[in-house]
């Protein structure tokens, strides 16, 4: 019982280090030549967002030395 208790912890764990990035590199940077203004939920990131702006995605990553696991970023169009 013991032995698959133990593969499924390591299961778990590799799908879960293989969901965290280190970094925001795939999100998009810009929409209609403008920059996008961003919200984090980790303050390691800044915040740019104002209240306005249509939402278009949400990026996740694991903040580097963190140990309060994934974090994200809302990304919104400038109005």
């Amino acid at each position: 019982m013991k032995h698959h208790n133990i593969i499924g912890l390591l299961g778990m764990l590799a799908i879960l280090s293989s969901c965290t990035s280190s970094g925001l590199a795939g999100a998009p940077q810009s929409s209609n030549g403008k920059p996008l203004l961003k919200r984090s939920s980790h303050a390691s990131m800044p915040t740019s967002y104002k209240g306005e702006g249509k939402h278009v995605g949400r990026t996740y990553f694991h903040p580097p030395g963190s140990k309060t696991g994934v974090q994200w970023v809302d990304l919104y169009e400038q109005p």
